[in-house]
């Protein structure tokens, strides 16, 4: 489990990273939507990083479930805001899941570690 959340948070990080870059030259009119997924997928690559480490020295089901929740809340929150940033679509209440979803993953690491 830690070797997959590792792995998914660099890849975050990395696709984060990489529309950051593109969409400062592509994104011209929803820039600040785009700018705001961009921020949020990277915070919550490295989350899934944080629970790749707690997996590994706190085992238990809270380390499971933050990236569990890190990853679909990326997915649903920055995912819903690029579709909107881009291709004008929305979601409707995606967005407001994934953001729950990735306080939800904050929250499980709050209580991954034990004693």
């Amino acid at each position: 489990m830690s070797k997959l959340f590792f792995r998914m948070g660099a890849l975050v990080c990395l696709l984060g990273i990489v529309a950051g870059a593109l969409g400062s030259h592509a994104v011209s009119e929803g820039k600040d939507l785009f700018e705001i997924a961009v921020r949020y997928q990277v915070w919550s690559g490295l989350g899934l990083l944080a629970a790749a480490f707690a997996a590994d020295r706190w085992p238990g089901p809270w380390p499971g479930r933050a990236g569990g929740f890190l990853l679909f809340g990326v997915l649903l929150f920055s995912g819903s805001l690029y579709l909107k940033a881009v291709a004008h679509l929305s979601l409707g209440l995606v967005t407001p899941l994934g953001g729950v979803c990735m306080m939800a993953g904050w929250l499980c690491l709050v209580l991954s570690p034990r004693g």
